[in-house]
């Protein structure tokens, strides 16, 4: 995602979303990303995506074609937001 006009943005249902207003506001990709609400979101320089959910994990997406991400379980992610240290 190296488009200013795109948009990624996680849901209450445990989606992330992938929108872009150039395409008449179009979704453009959209996946489960969490099995509870997802919290937060975070991208890197990498083409790379962080999301954090109220199932305790933590997953990593190639935001190439948002594929299966890395994931790993952390207690400590539910309710919280991803901060950059």
């Amino acid at each position: 995602m190296n488009n200013q006009s795109q948009i990624l943005y996680t849901t209450a249902t445990g989606n992330l979303n992938l929108f872009d207003v150039r395409k008449s506001h179009q979704l453009v990709a959209s996946v489960k990303a969490h099995n509870s609400r997802a919290n937060d979101v975070k991208t890197s320089n990498k083409n790379l995506c962080f999301t954090c959910g109220e199932d305790q994990t933590v997953r990593v997406w190639n935001l190439n074609d948002l594929s299966q991400p890395l994931a790993w379980k952390n207690p400590k992610c539910v309710g919280l937001r991803i901060v950059r240290g």
